[in-house]
């Protein structure tokens, strides 16, 4: 309790020094604060079921497709479920949508179709009433559903009378059974789940999302090879398992494994400005200390032990860490709050970045720790270099130190200089890959483009009357003021994929082992290349004649399939169908330019666009070149389809521009993020070399005075300080220059259309960084060419 009164004391009575250290603490600790909570609610944190670490996420993979996932088939998945040897239970969903009229307005809600199985499977409860039994997940038995947690709060404000009422869905009504509880993981976005129903043996493809719980013990490696054993078994009566396999993945790794490599990235980050404020804080505290060297010496010449004043200094350590911890607890909670707000929706429901017991070990940990990195040199260098007779008979009131603890200084600065030059360049990197992705021509025009959702229901629209809808609502929305072109299409870019294959006319049969990817099918009315900005490289987009129930069979296909198909000849005129010979050919009449469909860092597959006819949809997406704002239109499109059918909603409304945005979020995040720690590593090691070459001021005050007073020019005296700093930059920059390059390396995968090796970058950093170092060098030897040679003189 003395040594912490005592610290107190110090600290009170430094309070330009107590309050650097501080502020450089609190920066360094707030951005581990920030990271360590989005880590630990990502991939520390448990999942909201019972015994997570036991489930798994089932898929397939057809490499010969080019597909890593191509989502599972309900017949494996059934035979899964009742001949493997390594699972309590498996289960599978899929998203879904549904009209809804809530208070006489009609909205299009988020939802899922699940087996019967899966809510066992994931361990999830329902808060009250029950889940779905194995009768009802059979197909016109299964007009049940369960709530939503948040559904259930906001329209029957948490009534358990709900359970028995009915809920009509698409205008097929379902009865409530069961309300589900607020943590439901894959789930979350769902506000309503009703059972699967669908029988093995319908033709739907790989549509869904799997799920299984281990055994207890069973190893993933265990469970892969079970599960190949059943589908290899299936090859007889089921070909197509010879190209697909099972794919077996922890869950937590499925849902969230796209965001390790940015969180360790930024992880290291941190990590490197955590160590320059420990660094910066030592070198604050070395060079204090030096300047206490007589307060030492009288300390252990009235007995004091060595061992007593490290005690001392690292007292003073541990309460800095402690203030600066708490204060860096604080401003990290709060940044984390407003990035949270930012990146509200890009995150999974059901991820919570709040305190736990693990974030409360993690600040505890840090501050210890932090406390020791930066406590413990100085303390040593204070004790074990004391002279206790020539400190007592020094006539000033200030050691200069001895020439190892300057130079302990000066490594201090070398690794700060060496370390936020790492940063420094890899976040130019980063900032310059996604600059390049923003770049890219995606192959489409998204400005002035609006795109929403219509979907049309087969109960109330029979008869192909949802062709006659979707031709009628083009036809009024092209009239409304302020729009350039309208059309609709299955699939938007950067929206999805639906895929399929095509046979080829007067193609050889493809070898055994070749590679036949998957082809990207959408399904369009005419004026989408326009409505879109497409780029038709020869040919011409479809147009009303091949859009008319008995129209021509045409078809649109984009550049890769050409080249893919008919490489060195003209696509025009070619004809594909779908396979087995039942299907009409459809004649190539249009070849257009690839486009981003995936992703800016995606590449194209080949892709098709066949006309809305030809196999109308009952949910297309309308697509909407505007000449005004793209949202100014949105009332006018309102009334339209509530002239048209009031219970009609329109979802999913989002401009071309926030879709781009969307897609390319999680890079503009990580890049900035990474580009506002290099900045703070940056600042920490400015400081920390002004103060170094300060403190060497000042230590040699009497010197200059000296060389100035026997001739030296106030331009040597300059030259003299600059020297000393440049040399510090210098073997800063070497050093920073190699740890640069071995780290990009490590985050290659994100260095996406750049050279990680960028000269650009790798020269006009490291003169950026010389240059502001030498700033920070040059105050502090512009002061010491102030020196009074006579003051200096008198002094000595």
């Amino acid at each position: 309790m003395n040594d912490l009164r005592y610290a107190f004391r110090q600290l009170l009575k430094n309070p330009g020094f107590t309050a650097i250290a501080l502020l450089t603490l609190a920066l360094g600790i707030a951005g581990n604060v920030i990271i360590f909570t989005i880590f630990n609610a990502l991939f520390l944190r448990p999942l909201p079921f019972q015994d997570g670490e036991r489930l798994v996420n089932l898929d397939e993979v057809a490499p010969k497709w080019n597909l890593e996932y191509t989502g599972v088939a309900l017949e494996d998945l059934v035979n899964w479920r009742e001949q493997n040897q390594t699972f309590e239970s498996i289960g599978a969903w899929e998203d879904t949508s549904f009209h809804v009229s809530l208070k006489g307005e009609a909205q299009r809600m988020e939802a899922g179709r699940a087996t019967y199985d899966l809510l066992d499977t994931l361990g999830i409860v329902p808060v009250c009433g029950r889940t779905f039994t194995a009768e009802e997940d059979k197909p016109r038995k299964g007009l049940v559903a369960l709530l939503g947690y948040g559904f259930w709060k906001r329209t029957w404000a948490g009534d358990i009378n709900v359970l028995g009422q009915t809920l009509s869905l698409d205008n097929v009504p379902h009865i409530i059974i069961g309300v589900l509880p607020p943590d439901i993981g894959p789930l979350a976005r769902g506000q309503v789940i009703v059972p699967l129903a669908r029988l093995p043996d319908e033709t739907y493809g790989w549509y869904l999302e799997g799920a299984g719980r281990l055994k207890p013990g069973v190893t993933l490696e265990r469970a892969r090879e079970d599960l190949r054993r059943i589908h290899k078994s299936m090859i007889s009566t089921r070909p197509v398992n010879e190209i697909t396999s099972p794919r077996v993945t922890p869950l937590r790794e499925r849902l969230l494994g796209d965001y390790r490599p940015v969180t360790y990235v930024l992880i290291t980050a941190v990590g490197v400005v955590w160590v320059i404020a420990c660094a910066n804080v030592a070198g604050l505290m070395l060079a204090r200390g030096l300047s206490r060297g007589k307060e030492i010496s009288v300390r252990m010449a009235l007995g004091a032990s060595r061992r007593r004043v490290v005690r001392q200094v690292l007292v003073e350590s541990l309460l800095l860490s402690a203030l600066g911890g708490a204060i860096g607890t604080l401003l990290g909670q709060a940044s984390l709050s407003a990035l949270v707000r930012l990146f509200v929706n890009h995150f999974p429901a059901w991820i919570h970045f709040t305190m736990d017991w693990r974030f409360v070990l993690f600040c505890l940990g840090t501050t210890a720790l932090t406390a020791a990195l930066f406590g413990l040199m100085p303390a040593a260098k204070m004790v074990s270099q004391v002279n206790l007779q020539g400190a007592l008979q020094a006539s000033g009131s200030r050691t200069s130190g001895s020439a190892n603890q300057r130079r302990s200084l000066n490594f201090l600065v070398v690794g700060e200089i060496g370390l936020a030059l790492v940063l420094l360049i890899n976040a130019g990197l980063l900032v310059q890959a996604f600059r390049n992705l923003q770049r890219i021509d995606p192959g489409f025009r998204a400005d002035n483009v609006l795109t929403y959702a219509v979907a049309v229901p087969r109960i109330k629209y029979t008869n192909n009357q949802h062709i006659a809808f979707f031709e009628e609502h083009l036809a009024q929305v092209r009239a409304l003021p302020g729009v350039k072109a309208a059309s609709a299409t299955t699939i938007v870019p950067l929206g999805g994929h639906s895929g399929t294959f095509f046979e080829i006319e007067g193609a050889a049969p493809r070898l055994k082992d070749e590679q036949e990817p998957v082809v990207l099918m959408r399904k369009a009315f005419p004026d989408y290349a326009e409505a879109m900005g497409l780029t038709v490289l020869s040919g011409r987009f479809f147009s009303e004649t091949e859009t008319r129930s008995n129209g021509v069979n045409a078809t649109v296909v984009n550049e890769s399939f050409a080249k893919r198909n008919w490489p060195k000849q003209d696509a025009l005129g070619k004809r594909i169908r779908y396979p087995g010979g039942h299907s009409p050919w459809l004649t190539v009449i249009g070849v257009v330019k690839d486009i981003k469909h995936y992703g800016f860092d995606q590449p194209m597959r080949p892709g098709v666009y066949l006309p809305f006819h030809f196999a109308p949809e009952r949910e297309m997406t309308i697509v909407v070149r505007t000449l005004i704002d793209p949202k100014a239109l949105l009332p006018s499109i309102r009334a339209v389809i509530q002239k048209r059918d009031p219970d009609l909603p329109i979802f999913q409304i989002k401009t071309m521009a926030e879709r781009v945005s969307e897609s390319l979020w999680l890079r503009k995040s990580y890049s900035w993020l990474f580009g506002f720690f290099a900045g703070v590593a940056l600042t920490m090691a400015l400081g920390g070399i002004y103060g170094v070459i300060s403190y060497a001021v000042g230590q040699r005050t009497n010197e200059i005075g000296i060389r100035m007073a026997l001739g030296a020019q106030r331009g040597d005296v300059l030259r003299l300080i600059l020297r000393h700093g440049v040399l510090l930059a210098g073997v800063g920059t070497a050093i920073g220059l190699f740890g640069a390059f071995a780290m990009t390396h490590l985050m290659r995968s994100l260095l996406v259309g750049i050279n990680a090796g960028e000269p650009a970058i790798f020269i006009s950093v490291p003169l950026l960084l010389t240059s502001v170092v030498g700033l920070a060098c040059y105050l502090p030897a512009r002061r010491a060419t102030r020196v009074n040679p006579m003051v200096a003189l008198r002094y000595e």
